[in-house]
C-alpha cells in the first residue's frame, strides 16, 4: 500500500484518527489490533527528513522531534512511530 492509498484510507476512515502537523508524507501505515482503535504509523526517518527540509539541522530535527512529537500523548490513538531500521 503507497502513501497515496494510506492517505485515501485515512480519509475516507469513519475513525477519529490522529495526525502529526505537517508529516503526512511520513505516514507508512496504520496499526490496528483487536479490541483497539486504529492509530497511524510515521516513520522517524521521514519525520526528521521532513524537519531538515524545513530547515532544521540534524541536531534540531532530533531536538525538536524529542520534545514535541516521540513526548506527544493524545490517548490511545497517540500515532506510532517506527524506527526505521537500516537496510
Amino acid at each position: 500500500m503507497g502513501i497515496e492509498e494510506i492517505q485515501h484510507w485515512i480519509e475516507d476512515s469513519e475513525q477519529d484518527l490522529w495526525l502529526f502537523t505537517g508529516q503526512d508524507d511520513a505516514i507508512i501505515g496504520v496499526a490496528t489490533q483487536f479490541t483497539k482503535e486504529p492509530c497511524v504509523i510515521y516513520s522517524l526517518t521521514g519525520i526528521l527528513n521532513n524537519l531538515m527540509e524545513d530547515g532544521m539541522t540534524h541536531e534540531e530535527a532530533q531536538e525538536f522531534y524529542s520534545f514535541n512529537i516521540e513526548g506527544a500523548w493524545y490517548g490511545d490513538q497517540t500515532p506510532y512511530v517506527l524506527q526505521d531500521l537500516p537496510s
